[in-house]
């Protein structure tokens, strides 16, 4: 605007050019020419006084995901098995066709595990403003090693990903279960107790959505040796805390529910023994067992009642 308007010579007109972009406008470059006299170059159709208008488009989602990726440390050997809800926020029906694609960059992927063993389960239709869930199982096999990285792209209606809408992350780490214990040897200069600790710190790295295998407590079983000769030893105390915070932390509110709203984002669990004291060599076996790291603490008092904390 102006759409018709008389310019004198050298005087300046400003015009105004307004884009209405549809809500459903697929995303893409569009263009076109603004003509501005009927002018037209020697034998040609091209216009003289004349500019183009490029305009990049970028259409709005019409899904969102519960979360846009699930990340787990996984055993070799079992199969897992995860729920996520997905939220039709277009204005009409949609269909959706999810496709499962691994990295091909990814040099720490020994899962030996193609695509489509990942197999999804969702609604190929989802009705405007409605919730639907997809169900994802995963076969780790019993020779799997490293990792795996991966998506999956959801094909909302039958078209190529053009940005707008997401797509869910994979990420699966193999966790080794150790067979041989760590051994640590220190000395002591006196009879007093010997106070042993054990602690690991633990999270749900799929943030709840796993729904079998349930995550498996973790443990120890020690060994000690005095002077070459192995002391009868059992956990005198066991203490489990907990971090939580509501689920709106991690999810969208409409996808929260009684099995979403609370999330353990850490656990702290710890293990105490406590043995007679003997002057000499000590050796302590440490075998983990559901856990990828841990700590430990060995207390002896002196004489003089200080105490000594031997890592």
């Amino acid at each position: 605007s102006p759409t018709n308007t008389t310019v004198e010579t050298g005087a300046v007109q400003e015009f105004t050019v307004e884009v209405n972009v549809p809500r459903d406008a697929e995303s893409g470059y569009y263009q076109t020419a603004i003509a501005f006299t009927d002018d037209l170059l020697p034998n040609s159709t091209e216009y003289i006084n004349s500019m183009t208008l490029d305009i990049f488009v970028q259409a709005s989602p019409k899904i969102e995901l519960q979360t846009s990726y699930i990340s787990d440390t996984v055993k070799a050997g079992q199969e897992y098995e995860y729920k996520i809800k997905i939220k039709n926020v277009a204005d009409k029906d949609i269909t959706i066709d999810p496709k499962v694609t691994r990295y091909t960059y990814d040099s720490f992927d020994t899962f030996a595990l193609s695509d489509d063993a990942i197999v999804t389960s969702a609604p190929s239709i989802i009705k405007a403003g409605e919730i639907a869930s997809m169900t994802i199982k995963v076969p780790v096999p019993a020779n799997a090693t490293g990792s795996y990285n991966g998506y999956i792209d959801m094909n909302v209606d039958g078209k190529t990903n053009d940005g707008s809408n997401p797509q869910m992350g994979l990420n699966f780490r193999v966790m080794q279960q150790p067979t041989v214990p760590y051994v640590k040897t220190f000395k002591t200069t006196s009879t007093a107790p010997i106070t042993i600790e054990v602690s690991t710190d633990t999270y749900d790295p799929a943030m709840g959505l796993r729904i079998s295998p349930k995550n498996e407590e973790p443990s120890f079983k020690l060994k000690l040796k005095h002077n070459s000769r192995f002391v009868s030893i059992s956990p005198t105390k066991i203490t489990q805390s907990t971090n939580v915070n509501t689920g709106g932390y991690y999810f969208p509110a409409w996808a929260l529910d009684n099995s979403t709203i609370y999330q353990n984002t850490s656990n702290h669990y710890v293990e105490t023994y406590s043995v007679s004291g003997a002057i000499g060599t000590w050796e302590l076996q440490i075998l983990p067992k559901n856990t990828e790291s841990f700590g430990y603490s060995i207390t002896s008092e002196n004489q003089d009642k200080n105490q000594h904390i031997l890592k």
